[in-house]
């Protein structure tokens, strides 16, 4: 047995080079001790092997860097593209061959072939990622959080008042039905609110288990400043300010419906009997300018104003019924309108963000209505309520999830 002057590896008799290292064997003439010497390219070889561990060792360093960004961007960004990545891996191979000595050809295959494995393995791997993307939270829509209030009968008997949350869309009555009340309307930022008693035309403010009247009238609205405007005994527009005090709003004996402030409070809309029907108007605070903004052959009641103040919703009735509910239209201050609801009943809207709630017997055959949501441009429309066929749901009015 010989042993490798240059790896010391155990070399058979019969051998002239070493098999590990590449050596080649010099033999003395007598045969009785040997030498060894490099065999031509042998260190070339060896270059070229240490060059291919080193490039699979950073393969693999590169390919595991990969794999943590993707963890962390499809996390963060839920985003499975990664260009930049890819690309890195590929440059840092061709920059390690790119460094090696031209003669070195065995090392260049080597060291270009594997980093084209191991950058094709890391493509491979960012494109199909095994975990699964973390859901991006979405506001929830207004016909999904808060509440409701609503005035509701059921049989023939008198009215009461019922709050739904919309977030599970359950039921709790209020002030129950046969206490002839109607009309409810939520303090903004309270659980508290306001609501008409039937018989005698009393506003009363609710506070926990006890209210108190504080005006007489009909369709109470409040502001977000806490101001409320309602119709008088006599058909007037008034004003209740925030220490109680009321003012009288108009003086010209037309008769009024549903006042409703504006977003910013400067402005109040409401219906009023023209010319033999009832038509949308607008009342300015500032100054007290009136002007009449739709011009219908049906009668337009109950006006509500949309978030941005640019637009009103309100519904119809016929000459013939003035108090049947018809349809739900859309007008810009102008008096442009369109239709969003039609068939059946449907009443008293009151627009969210971008929904409308509204009143409809459309899915009931008993003519008692449910209360519905719809965007403002007709579509979406979701049913909030399903009562039973003697229930009678109407005057929705919403408020959002308190602290």
């Amino acid at each position: 047995m010989l042993i490798c002057s240059t790896c010391h590896n155990t070399i058979p008799q019969n051998d002239r080079f070493c098999s590990y290292c590449g050596t080649t064997l010099a033999l003395n003439n007598g045969g009785g001790s040997s030498t060894t010497q490099p065999k031509s390219g042998g260190a070339l070889i060896t270059v070229a092997m240490l060059l291919s561990v080193v490039v699979v060792v950073l393969g693999g360093v590169v390919i595991y860097l990969i794999s943590q960004g993707n963890k962390s961007d499809s996390i963060d960004n839920n985003i499975y593209s990664f260009p930049t990545h890819t690309t890195t891996a590929a440059a840092v191979a061709a920059k390690i061959v790119a460094t090696t000595e031209s003669n070195l050809s065995i090392a260049t295959t080597v060291a270009a072939t594997t980093a084209s494995a191991k950058t094709a393995s890391a493509t491979t791997a960012v494109a199909s990622p095994t975990e699964t993307p973390s859901p991006r939270i979405v506001d929830r829509s207004v016909t999904q959080r808060g509440w409701l209030l609503l005035t509701y009968t059921q049989g023939n008997g008198l009215p009461g008042i019922k709050k739904v949350n919309l977030s599970n869309r359950t039921e709790e009555i209020a002030i129950p039905a046969g206490a002839n009340v109607s009309q409810g309307f939520w303090i903004p930022g309270q659980n508290n609110f306001v609501y008409v008693t039937e018989a005698d035309k009393g506003i009363n403010v609710i506070n926990g288990s006890s209210s108190s009247r504080i005006a007489t009238g009909l369709n109470p609205n409040v502001s977000s400043d806490g101001r409320m405007v309602y119709i008088g005994d006599d058909g007037e527009l008034y004003l209740l300010d925030m220490r109680g005090r009321s003012s009288k709003l108009t003086q010209d004996r037309l008769g009024k419906l549903g006042p409703t402030f504006s977003p910013d409070g400067s402005k109040i809309a409401y219906s009023s009997y023209t010319n033999g029907l009832w038509q949308i108007w607008i009342l300015n605070l500032n100054g007290g300018s009136q002007y009449q903004v739709t011009r219908l052959s049906d009668n337009a009641r109950f006006p509500v104003w949309s978030p941005d103040g640019q637009k009103l919703a309100f519904n119809t009735t016929s000459r013939s019924d003035v108090y049947t509910p018809k349809d739900i239209y859309v007008t810009d201050l102008s008096g442009n309108v369109y239709n969003i609801v039609s068939g059946g009943q449907n009443g008293r809207p009151f627009w969210v963000e971008d929904y409308i709630f509204f009143n409809s017997d459309r899915d009931k055959t008993s003519g008692e209505s449910d209360i519905y949501a719809v965007h403002p441009d007709g579509s979406g429309r979701d049913r909030i309520t399903s009562s039973s066929n003697d229930f009678d749901y109407y005057y929705p009015v919403w408020r959002n999830d308190l602290p």
